[in-house]
């Protein structure tokens, strides 16, 4: 994977997760074995907020971070907003992401704040493990076929169209506990058009994962749509900083937030 995408594994690698704080030699145990061992330092991100860590971040010198999505936009966030008060900037060849879905907004915010930076991400899941991989040249996802069998259906179990959002399904027999056949992940997905990736990898592409069935609403004629409520969609209409929404009954839902400053 990080071939395929031309990743330079001697420089730094930087990674906010919810590990321990430290450094090692080497991004991955193999790469350290092969000599291409590029250092690596770690930060809990359960621990500090997200100025805290872009602090740590930009003192860092890393050329690559590692984090998950939504933690990936509130540092580009902290970043920008350091550098509108005259802070220092850094520049990143790469955030990738797991655990989330990167939505187009994010990738926008990434490359604004860490001068260019591309935001990448893997899709997955615990009883599969990687299922797809970004493109290394397109921002939609390759299947990895030889090791998944991924499907995208609609309500009734029929295939779904390119381009039609749809149910998706994983079979994986590679499971030293059980095979998995036909998993219902709870995600909702959809296919890229069809034909080979002029990226020249031929494995199927889906174009986007929309999020879980959780992230929906079911409006009042059955039909779902997303509901766009996670914290980078809030930073889009103002400076909110933490919220927490209640479903109080069937059509209200309450939002409180916490505001840099008062909202008009």
């Amino acid at each position: 994977y990080d071939a395929w995408h031309g990743r330079d594994v001697r420089r730094p690698l930087a990674v906010i997760a919810d590990v321990a704080d430290g450094t090692r030699t080497g991004w991955r145990p193999d790469l350290a074995a092969e000599g291409l061992a590029g250092p690596v330092v770690s930060r809990n991100m359960i621990a500090s907020t997200a100025d805290q860590l872009w602090d740590w971040l930009a003192g860092t010198g890393a050329a690559y971070l590692t984090t998950t999505a939504s933690m990936a936009a509130a540092l580009a966030q902290a970043a920008l907003e350091a550098a509108a008060r005259g802070g220092r900037r850094i520049a990143l060849v790469e955030v990738m992401t797991h655990g989330e879905t990167v939505t187009d907004a994010a990738r926008a915010l990434v490359a604004e704040a860490f001068g260019g930076a591309r935001l990448t991400g893997i899709y997955g899941c615990q009883e599969a493990s990687w299922m797809a991989l970004t493109c290394p040249v397109h921002d939609r996802l390759h299947v990895m076929s030889a090791n998944v069998l991924v499907e995208i259906v609609r309500a009734d179990g029929a295939p779904c169209r390119p381009g039609e959002p749809g149910r998706g399904l994983v079979t994986a027999l590679h499971s030293h506990v059980m095979p998995i056949v036909r998993y219902e992940l709870g995600d909702i997905a959809e296919w890229a058009a069809e034909g080979v990736c002029d990226c020249g990898v031929s494995l199927p592409t889906i174009a986007r994962v929309h999020g879980r069935e959780r992230s929906f609403l079911r409006m009042p004629d059955g039909t779902l749509r997303l509901a766009r409520i996670t914290g980078e969609h809030w930073r889009e209409i103002g400076p909110v900083q933490e919220f927490r929404l209640v479903q109080w009954g069937c059509g209200t839902v309450e939002a409180f937030l916490r505001c840099a400053r008062p909202l008009t």
